[in-house]
């Protein structure tokens, strides 16, 4: 999992959480949004911020804020007036579509309950001032999170795509796993194993082709499957006897090659960018 972060400047400025942010920056870090699994935010009164997290939320990219105290009674409403304007202009939205808040202390937590903005929060304390937690512990923590709020933003994209197909079947499970592939679009960035998973669906299934053609047709996933057949060539060395349509050619195919996320390797943790195009991939 790849963790792109924003910092704010402010923040940067004031020892204990400069120190914090630090500490917690030590993760697998994405040089580019388009590369994260997660975005997370760190401060919270920043308009580059909130359009940051507009954009990861266009891209069907989870986000996480961490306040940084910035939350508190005393931030909200100093100085009066501009707070006011923030909070009507872009806080208050960032805040409550966040997917989780972190907070440091139980006032902050105790206060953010009572403003009911977003109750996805978590505390994880500042080891900078706290011996009970080390700086270990707390990425430890973050990654738990990090963990809760991706695989619930997975849960949460299946749902929509079952209520969209309906009941389960084995032409259903490959529609499935294309509006998977489709919905990483606007993300620009689909990870290797789903290919790998339809090319296994496409591959081992006993699914009806007429039928699926058909259901791909209704739901206006021709031309977008037809691509991503082409691409399959190239990533899992599909072949034309396993495909329902006729696999496409042509710039958008050339697009979507470009957005396929090199598979890790596991011994040494490094991407490599994986050709398969003489044997399919294995599980």
């Amino acid at each position: 999992m790849k963790i792109y972060l924003y910092i704010n400047k402010s923040v940067l400025k004031i020892d204990i959480w400069r120190d914090y942010v630090s500490a917690a920056s030590e993760c697998n870090r994405a040089d580019r949004l388009s590369e994260a699994d997660l975005l997370h935010l760190f401060g919270v009164w920043d308009l580059k911020a909130s359009r940051l997290a507009r954009k990861a939320r266009k891209m069907g990219i989870p986000y996480i804020i961490s306040p940084l105290g910035g939350l508190s009674q005393w931030n909200m409403h100093h100085p009066s007036t501009k707070r006011f304007i923030q909070r009507l202009c872009y806080q208050k939205s960032m805040v409550k579509h966040a997917d989780a808040i972190l907070v440091t202390t139980p006032m902050e937590m105790q206060y953010l309950r009572k403003l009911k903005w977003n109750f996805q929060l978590y505390r994880i304390p500042n080891p900078i001032l706290t011996h009970l937690l080390s700086n270990a512990d707390m990425r430890d923590r973050m990654e738990e999170v990090y963990g809760k709020v991706l695989s619930r933003h997975e849960k949460f994209k299946a749902e929509q795509i079952r209520r969209l197909i309906g009941d389960e079947s084995p032409e259903h499970a490959i529609l499935r796993q294309l509006l998977q592939i489709r919905s990483r679009m606007p993300h620009q960035n689909i990870p290797q194993k789903y290919f790998e998973v339809l090319h296994g669906l496409l591959h081992d299934t006993d699914y009806d082709d007429d039928l699926l053609a058909e259901q791909i047709k209704k739901l206006k996933l021709l031309k977008f499957s037809r691509r991503i057949f082409k691409v399959m060539t190239i990533r899992t060395g599909l072949t034309e006897g396993f495909m329902p349509v006729e696999m496409l050619s042509d710039r958008k195919t050339k697009t979507i090659i470009n957005y396929c996320r090199p598979q890790q390797d596991k011994k040494d943790g490094k991407e490599k960018d994986v050709n398969t195009s003489s044997q399919p991939a294995q599980d």
